[in-house]
């Protein structure tokens, strides 16, 4: 019986093993590294005792669903990310179809004094399709004094005053598009270690007789 705790090793005894694609090898390696090891017959044609088939059996089992379940995460976060990035995008199209963009373009047309107070918040009209925007353009829109009041609080903030309120919604958007960023790097990460690990298993159980 031989034991094996590295690549060189094993490659070194069997030529299956140095036939293998370098996907292969670097999948073996890293099992192998990781603190794995491979117990053989010792004969000449590739053997393996261990791990033995109900151990491959047991590994795969945990390791199948946990990739399915890390990939339907990617797709999560993929969706996140790509709803961030693509929001001033698709908003630049679909506040067309917002009741609300029309009623503010009306009034912004006939109405003077509308048209100034506007310009006083500072809220690109591209992010009337955020709900939290679109329902303070609609209150802005039919209450004059909701108006006001929304007004003086930008103008004594330091904060608004310089930004407007539509940089809530740019700090937010740039949150999620970093935090789901993060996210995938790390879910990403953990699925190309699962592929390589099923990967090893899988060719493994080739020459495994017990």
């Amino acid at each position: 019986m031989h034991i094996f705790t590295n690549m060189r090793d094993l490659e070194n005894n069997y030529e299956d093993i140095k036939k293998l694609t370098q996907e292969e090898k670097v999948s073996l390696e890293s099992f192998l590294r990781e603190g794995g090891i491979i117990k053989t017959t010792g004969k000449p044609k590739l053997d393996i005792l261990y791990p033995n088939k109900d151990i491959v059996k047991k590994e795969l089992d945990e390791l199948l669903p946990e990739r399915s379940k890390t990939m339907q995460k990617i797709e999560l976060w993929n969706g996140i990310k790509k709803e961030s990035e693509e929001f001033i995008k698709k908003n630049k199209k679909t506040k067309y179809l917002k009741t609300t963009f029309w009623k503010h373009k009306i009034k912004e047309t006939f109405d003077k004094d509308y048209k100034e107070d506007f310009k006083k918040i500072k809220i690109p009209i591209e992010y009337i399709g955020e709900e939290s925007m679109n329902n303070l353009i609609k209150e802005f829109i039919n209450n004059k004094e909701y108006r006001q009041k929304l007004i003086e609080t930008i103008e004594s903030s330091i904060v608004y005053r310089n930004k407007g309120i539509g940089e809530k919604v740019v700090k937010k958007l740039a949150l999620q598009k970093e935090i789901s960023k993060n996210k995938l790097d790390v879910l990403l990460a953990r699925k190309n270690k699962l592929d390589d690990r099923i990967k090893m298993y899988k060719l493994l159980s080739k020459w495994i007789n017990v």
